[in-house]
């Protein structure tokens, strides 16, 4: 793990770049908030499907940021970039439909873990060309593979679940 510790400054410029967009478009859709408080349980089977269908997009995803950067080296940027916007489109529209404190606990438990994992995939990606044959970049993939999967089952077994307390 010592790309990563080396490469700790850009990994956090990264992640905190991610939350610019949602934070801003957040902002300007706060006064359309209302607190619909109508929520959706899954099964047991639905959660494993769900579970499932999550931790492969988010894989995807990863996979695609970090295979990108023998294109270019800025273009996990972009994709990244692109993932941030989407996030920020679902965060005004979970929080116009369901209200704060729904989005908050539903999105905010595993946004963060993905969020890590997907930093990570654009921290090799960018350094993919020239750091692809170290032992320690193979290492930091399989890193940013198991924080996504924590993500997904988080997502899918915890956030979905959860009960509003009021």
């Amino acid at each position: 793990m010592k790309y990563l510790t080396s490469k700790y400054k850009q990994l956090i410029c990264v992640f905190g770049a991610f939350w610019i967009v949602p934070f801003i478009l957040f902002c300007f859709s706060f006064p359309n908030i209302n607190s619909n408080l109508e929520t959706y349980n899954f099964t047991r089977n639905e959660n494993i499907i769900f579970f499932g269908k999550i931790a492969l997009n988010n894989l995807y995803v990863g996979f695609l940021i970090i295979i990108s950067g023998f294109i270019f080296k800025y273009v996990p940027y972009f994709l990244y970039g692109y993932n941030s916007v989407m996030f920020s489109i679902l965060l005004s529209i979970s929080t116009i439909e369901n209200g704060l404190k729904i989005t908050l606990l539903k999105l905010l438990p595993h946004s963060f873990t993905e969020i890590i994992g997907l930093s990570v995939c654009v921290l090799i990606g960018r350094h993919i060309k020239k750091d692809f044959r170290k032992k320690d970049v193979h290492k930091c993939i399989f890193f940013a593979v198991f924080i996504i999967i924590i993500a997904a089952f988080i997502e899918a077994f915890i956030s979905n679940n959860m009960e509003v307390v009021l």
